[in-house]
């Protein structure tokens, strides 16, 4: 797959990297992930999604957080930010799972263009989106496995926190993801 360009990023590069390290206040505490409905009869995709809108301090446009988990693999989750100002596609991303993403090669050898998953991805001065990982995102590499978690490091990566300074909680609906009510133990004997 060949990599993301981003041409207005390569143009205004500052803008881009004033944005990704500015605080960035979400309009609510809470991300919430709820089952993904059918598009014009396609099959559902088995996911929950949700957005958040956040204030980027952009010249124009809106700006959110998306997230999206799987409903069979609750470690299968992403989240990105969507900056109009910057573009369609999203200008930060993070990836719990998956194929190791291949960066372009920089003279740096082939060996440090593989990047496994967990990882983030950000933009680079080309217009070109890189992944990445941090030492807190490879020494939590279990941790991450919880999209709570996952959510959390990504929004101190990309500087997104809830009204008041306080980390964005994610709510996903677990009736939806096949989480039982009652104690699935329940009436069962159990013998020494």
């Amino acid at each position: 797959m060949p990599a993301e360009y981003f041409p207005k990023i390569e143009k205004d590069f500052r803008a881009y990297e004033k944005f990704r390290k500015r605080k960035k206040p979400a309009r609510s505490d809470k991300l919430i992930l709820q089952e993904e409905k059918s598009k014009n009869g396609q099959k559902n995709r088995l996911r929950c999604t949700g957005e958040l809108p956040i204030d980027a301090g952009l010249p124009n446009g809106d700006c959110k957080i998306h997230a999206d988990v799987s409903i069979v693999d609750r470690k299968s989750y992403s989240a990105r930010i969507f900056a109009d100002y910057f573009g369609e596609s999203p200008c930060l991303r993070f990836c719990s799972t998956g194929r190791h993403h291949m960066n372009r090669e920089l003279g740096k050898g082939l060996k440090s263009r593989s990047v496994p998953t967990p990882h983030f991805h950000k933009v680079d001065k080309h217009g070109v989106m890189r992944a990445y990982q941090t030492d807190t995102l490879a020494k939590n590499h279990q941790l991450v496995q919880d999209i709570g978690t996952g959510i959390e490091l990504f929004c101190k990566e990309t500087n997104v926190f809830a009204p008041g300074g306080a980390s964005v909680l994610v709510a996903i609906d677990a009736d939806v993801l096949g989480l039982p009510m009652d104690d699935p133990s329940q009436n069962i004997n159990f013998y020494p």
